[in-house]
């Protein structure tokens, strides 16, 4: 059998060899492997203090922005499960995708913080809410 390589391993790879490269272009922004990688493993370090492990989901309702590539590797580098939902769902829609789910963090914008807070007592499994900012959408 072969080793595994996984898409965390993946990223860790292209931030050895492509270090100041550009990864992503974003807003008039570059932001190389290196720093990818870094706010990858700062993510995956922040959701494994609070509790998460292989095998435990964790929810994104996030547009597409950075923070979405970052969440995603960071639970892909913990071997967590991402569950991703469209931010423009309403409250049901979000309910039912966390229940469903089982997911015991959600990361979001600053944006989504009223809805989220609305919809909480709906979704007694969610643990944890992480927050990574405000955007334009």
């Amino acid at each position: 059998m072969k080793d595994q390589v996984t898409m965390a391993d993946i990223v860790e790879r292209a931030a050895k060899k492509y270090k100041k490269k550009t990864a992503i272009f974003y807003e008039g922004k570059e932001i190389t492997y290196k720093d990818f990688h870094r706010h990858v493993c700062r993510m995956a370090n922040g959701l494994r203090s609070l509790g998460i492990e292989k095998g435990d989901v964790v929810a994104m309702m996030l547009p597409n922005v950075p923070e979405f590539l970052y969440t995603y590797f960071g639970i892909q580098r913990l071997g967590a499960v991402a569950v991703t939902s469209n931010p423009m769902y309403k409250g049901g829609e979000i309910t039912h995708i966390l229940n469903d789910s089982g997911a015991r963090v959600l990361v979001t914008l600053t944006n989504f913080v009223p809805l989220i807070n609305e919809i909480r007592p709906e979704v007694p499994g969610l643990e944890q809410v992480i927050v990574t900012g405000e955007r334009a959408i």
